[in-house]
């Protein structure tokens, strides 16, 4: 079983090189193979070289690093929060209402995949990832199905296209298609080209947690691994965690107990 962390967001803002490579240290120590980033449609640009460091210091001490589109066109579910520069500067190639006006959510206009400047540009954001930043591997998690505008074939030819851009131009060896969470479950055996599946995935998502929560919170995990995943993901210090310091303490326990 790999063990992934969700390492998002400790390079923005205020960076410390000093508490990455701490932190890293830390995460290695807990049994990770691997850490991923979230990465916004801007990084490119506005943080490349914390995102670099990031990098290079995890994969100094043996992590590999993989990556999540966050919020890219606003058909990635956004663990920043941050709405799309895309969408809202090319809201002709959006998703529409039947009577014609933009299709609009909490974080604006939603990228229409049957665009070709959709795809464009979400190809052309990953080969700045792959190319730029030397990444592993993508992890497509939670892309935003809106099955009341599109079908979801389009949403399973969509992927395998991007699956097969992504495994054709930047390595088999190097590239890992994960597993799309979703509330309107995709038939995964229509999308091409993905490493692991549903049921090869366990996410531990404590963020948000109460302290009646992080009481229950070994027996959740004991729970997830008893189904036997072939990926396992967890968060470095998650939000709004009522008691961060005992919830990680669990969980490194309980990873180096494997």
């Amino acid at each position: 079983m790999e063990i992934n962390c969700f390492y998002f967001g400790k390079y923005a803002y205020t960076f410390v090189p000093w508490q990455i490579e701490e932190d890293i240290l830390r995460i290695k120590n807990t049994g990770a193979h691997s850490i991923t980033l979230n990465v916004i449609e801007q990084d490119y640009r506005a943080a490349k070289e914390n995102i670099l460091f990031v990098i290079a210091t995890a994969k100094k001490h043996g992590l590999k690093v993989y990556f999540l589109p966050d919020g890219w066109c606003n058909l990635f579910k956004g663990i920043s929060g941050f709405p799309s520069v895309f969408a809202v500067k090319n809201m002709a190639s959006c998703l529409k209402n039947e009577d014609g006006s933009a299709y609009l959510t909490d974080l604006g206009p939603v990228s229409s995949i049957s665009e070709k400047a959709t795809s464009v540009f979400i190809k052309k954001k990953l080969k700045e990832c792959f190319e730029g930043f030397k990444f592993d591997g993508v992890l497509w998690y939670s892309s935003k199905l809106h099955s009341n505008l599109i079908s979801t074939k389009a949403y399973e030819h969509f992927f395998s296209e991007l699956n097969r851009y992504t495994r054709g131009n930047f390595g088999t060896e190097k590239v890992i298609d994960w597993y799309h969470k979703n509330s309107t479950p995709l038939d995964i055996g229509n999308i091409k080209g993905l490493r692991y599946a549903t049921n090869d995935i366990q996410i531990l998502d404590h963020r948000n947690y109460s302290k009646a929560d992080t009481e229950r919170l070994a027996t959740e995990i004991d729970n997830l691994f008893q189904k036997k995943p072939r990926l396992f993901c967890y968060f470095d210090y998650p939000v709004n965690v009522e008691l961060p310091e005992e919830s990680m303490k669990i969980i490194t326990q309980k990873l180096k107990q494997l």
